[in-house]
């Protein structure tokens, strides 16, 4: 089952994501009524979505299409570890407050969800009456929203003023349960699905009603060793300094490891940056930049054509299949920390500080994983931020086994000048 904006709308030239029926307008080709039409691909894949034994979507269009929950019998649920920011981010709301008033409805401006959810349910009806059009869509989302989320909604954070508000949950437990998971069974899968109290706690998930079980990889040790060599510690001033000795050492490590492995015939890997800015650093300072990519399509195509290349980003940790010889070798400079700009983030840490910690951990076992993808594939990891040994000491207890049986700590930095 795919979303809207994977199928042409039938009646205007865009896909059905931007169909007047997204913004609530009435089409024949919805396939309901006497007058219905042939009912067009989008609610189709719906119709056949919902009848179906066996289903396969992503997170939201399963969220978006509440009958998907009520017939489904099991539940699994791909790269798990991702469920409770999918659910808080679903739940999240912008409302624009001059587009309420103009509608006859003024919202509240409060610091408690409870008014907001209340409007949203007083003027629901107005949904399929009045604001009907593409002009209406962001307050129609925003109610529509609203008057999904729960009585028992847990901690928010909201911002408004005079032009809108913005409201966003600042943990998942309240929201995952009624809005995605229920009372169905359910199967998580993730290799960062680690400490599972912790995971169980943010899900609002019952003592007693859920069991965990860590597998070791089925990948061969010996293919995907992981390295801590540390060279120092990096910190948001490591990097913004123009003349910073950290980051001169750290970039001599950098290009001291690519030149090991061009050495041995790998002439593909990836750097993790972290952040745009680190990422600028290395391009304009490496001794590699001319080889060097933040494009994965530029770098592939390099690598098909037999030349080396190193790929560079701050946004690669997930996603990125780097399979075979895309990427031989995976350096990870700074550990990846949530941002502490980040409001949510700096209010689940001062909540609960281990929040901050977790979140690295996952971003660690996630980025190394990047270049090992099947039983034959092979790919080093090196982690070369000193930062690291304090969360590895303090939090190696819930690192899962396949990380752990790969690891090995202090290690001997390997390094060629060529």
């Amino acid at each position: 089952m795919k979303g809207r904006r994977h199928h042409q709308c039938w009646i205007q030239d865009s896909n059905a994501e931007e169909a007047p029926c997204a913004a609530g307008e009435w089409c024949p080709h919805i396939g309901k009524g006497e007058d219905a039409a042939e009912m067009c691909d989008y609610y189709d894949n719906i119709s056949t979505a919902y009848a179906a034994q066996y289903r396969v979507t992503n997170y939201a269009a399963y969220l978006t299409h509440p009958p998907l929950r009520t017939s489904t019998d099991l539940l699994v649920c791909d790269e798990a570890h991702r469920i409770e920011q999918i659910v808080r981010d679903h739940a999240s709301v912008y409302l624009p407050y001059s587009m309420a008033k103009k509608a006859g409805i003024p919202a509240p401006h409060s610091d408690d969800i409870r008014p907001y959810t209340g409007w949203a349910r007083r003027h629901q009806w107005k949904l399929y009456k009045e604001l009907v059009g593409v002009e209406w869509r962001p307050l129609r989302e925003a109610i529509q929203t609203l008057i999904s989320i729960p009585a028992s909604n847990g901690d928010w954070y909201i911002e408004h003023n005079v032009k809108y508000a913005k409201l966003r949950p600042v943990w998942g437990k309240g929201l995952a349960l009624p809005l995605m998971l229920e009372d169905t069974p359910t199967l998580f899968m993730s290799a960062t699905l680690m400490w599972p109290e912790w995971v169980a706690s943010t899900l609002g998930l019952p003592a007693g009603s859920w069991a965990y079980l860590d597998l070791p990889s089925v990948f061969p040790l010996e293919r995907r060793p992981i390295y801590y060599s540390p060279v120092c510690s990096m910190n948001s001033s490591s990097v913004r300094e123009d003349s910073s000795v950290a980051r001169q050492s750290m970039q001599a490590a950098i290009d001291g490891i690519i030149g090991h492995y061009f050495t041995n015939g790998q002439y593909a890997g990836l750097v993790h940056t972290i952040s745009h800015e680190y990422t600028s650093k290395v391009l304009t300072e490496s001794r590699w930049c001319d080889i060097m990519t933040t494009d994965p399509k530029v770098h592939a195509d390099q690598v098909l054509a037999g030349r080396p290349s190193v790929l560079v980003g701050p946004n690669l940790t997930e996603g990125w299949d780097g399979i075979d010889n895309l990427c031989r070798f995976i350096i990870m400079p700074k550990i990846p920390f949530p941002d502490l700009g980040d409001t949510i983030v700096k209010l689940r840490m001062q909540q609960d500080s281990r929040s901050y910690d977790y979140a690295a951990l996952v971003a660690v076992v996630q980025a190394v994983g990047r270049g090992m993808r099947h039983e034959q594939d092979y790919c080093d990891a090196w982690i070369l931020d000193s930062n690291w040994e304090r969360l590895y000491q303090k939090r190696r207890g819930w690192l899962p086994k396949s990380f752990t049986d790969a690891y090995k700590h202090n290690i001997k930095l390997v390094s060629k000048q060529i």
